[in-house]
């Protein structure tokens, strides 16, 4: 055996030392994380329709993977991959795996409900529905103590509200009156209906806009949160359970629950994928992982699909990456990305697709 390890010593040493190197380095956490294609999901697994009209084709959302603080080893093999997209660890949202979990069902469940009710109101069906405020869903490092993931404010300093824009009018307001913002000691209270019970929300967190005023940060994020009478429903709905979470899946089920409730095919048999969050309105607004996203659906032969479009100067807007994503690709002829800012955006271009073909 000595003579053995003594004659293969040159070979014997680098291998050593390579397998230390792997396993050293795939324990090894870094701060950063991996976003990398995941699959797509036919919006009728999640929500089916009673009675529906039949498409040949299929509307589907589209999902990653997220490797949050990945090993040294798995940043290195990263590189080698031209679908998958290294970025730092946010330093902002509070990432700990409980909240990540309620933050993600509270994101999807809110955009379940806004495509339901955004796709009865456009076929013209029956529907009834309450708004009950915003909800919180993610709270960043440094937030306030006095709200956690899942709650719904419905008052601030005893005025009721009819949208997240009329709350934050009155939040911006509120937080800079002398008598919630006390700029000596830095601490500013605001009193709140939160989960219909009155409650003091406080921070001592401050910041300072470009002429050096202060003013209070609290450190949540919300959305319009509405309460759908399912009896009202007609056509009646249901929901399935599923493993996806986020916001991300709202056009696609919008256009998916509205093509289920009206004559016609708006698929023409096409597999069509996107994303995109969506609000009552049909407003169409952006999401995170779009790059691995166009990578997702491409793999999973996708025919189309949808990216949130809106003017920015940034170089990574939802639909510059698409299209970065989309040349790494080589673009491919028989994989169209559609850029779209509302609902009726993407059934117009589908109508005219139809025209096409006809």
């Amino acid at each position: 055996m000595k003579k053995f390890f003594k004659k293969n010593l040159l070979i014997i040493i680098p291998l050593y030392l390579v397998t230390a190197f792997l396993f050293v380095s795939s324990l090894i956490k870094t701060e950063y994380e991996i976003t990398s294609p995941g699959y797509v999901n036919k919006v009728g697994n999640v929500i089916s329709i009673e009675s529906p009209y039949e498409s040949l084709g299929s509307f589907n959302t589209t999902s990653v993977y997220v490797n949050e603080k990945c090993t040294f080893l798995q940043y290195m093999i990263a590189h080698l991959s031209k679908a998958v997209i290294i970025e730092p660890i946010s330093e902002v949202v509070d990432g700990t795996s409980v909240r990540n979990s309620k933050s993600g069902l509270i994101q999807k469940n809110n955009s379940i409900s806004n495509s339901i009710i955004c796709a009865y109101r456009e076929a013209g069906l029956s529907l009834e529905y309450n708004y009950l405020g915003v909800i919180v869903h993610t709270l960043a490092i440094d937030a306030t103590l006095d709200l956690e993931v899942g709650d719904i404010i419905s008052e601030i300093n005893g005025v009721k509200f009819n949208s997240m824009a009329e709350f934050y009018v009155l939040y911006n307001k509120i937080r800079l009156d002398s008598e919630f913002f006390d700029k000596e000691k830095g601490i500013c209270s605001i009193p709140m209906t939160v989960n219909n019970e009155p409650r003091i929300v406080t921070t001592d967190v401050i910041q300072y806009n470009n002429i050096n005023e202060p003013y209070p940060v609290f450190g949540f994020y919300i959305y319009d949160q509405y309460d759908i009478n399912e009896e009202t429903a007609n056509p009646k709905y249901t929901i399935n359970p599923s493993n996806t979470g986020g916001p991300s899946g709202g056009l696609m089920q919008t256009l998916a629950v509205y093509d289920s409730l009206t004559e016609g095919d708006l698929t023409h048999g096409l597999k069509i994928a996107g994303t995109g969050t969506i609000d009552i309105n049909g407003e169409v607004g952006a999401i995170g992982g779009m790059y691995s996203k166009i990578f997702t659906a491409y793999y999973s032969d996708c025919d189309i699909f949808f990216v949130p479009f809106y003017e920015s100067s940034s170089d990574k807007t939802n639909y510059k990456e698409a299209l970065r994503a989309y040349e790494a690709l080589g673009c491919p002829e028989d994989f169209v990305i559609v850029p779209v800012s509302t609902f009726e955006d993407a059934v117009q271009y589908l109508e005219t697709l139809g025209d096409a073909n006809a």
